[in-house]
C-alpha cells in the first residue's frame, strides 16, 4: 500500500472515497496516480492495469476521453 491509499477503514475528512473499500488522500498532489494506486491496492496483488488505463498510466498518447471512464483492470 502506498502513503496515497489506505484500505478497508472509514475515512476521515483528509480523504476521498472513490468506492466501498476504496480511497485516496485529498490533498494527493498526482490525483489520477492517487487514484489508480488505491484502486490496485483493494484488489488481489496479481491484478494489473489493462485497456486505455494502463495506457493512460503509461503517459502514452490518447484521444479525449469522457471523465468518467472505468478503470480497466485484470485479474487472473
Amino acid at each position: 500500500m502506498s502513503e496515497m491509499t489506505e484500505r478497508a477503514r472509514r475515512r476521515g475528512p483528509g480523504w476521498v472515497r472513490l468506492d466501498q473499500g476504496v480511497h485516496r488522500r485529498a490533498d494527493a498532489a498526482d490525483v489520477r496516480r492517487a487514484e489508480l494506486s488505491a484502486w490496485l491496492d483493494a484488489l488481489p496483488t496479481t491484478a494489473v492495469l489493462t485497456g486505455l488505463t494502463a495506457a493512460g498510466s503509461w503517459g502514452l498518447w490518447l484521444p479525449p476521453l469522457p471523465a468518467d471512464l472505468p478503470v480497466f483492470v485484470a485479474v487472473p
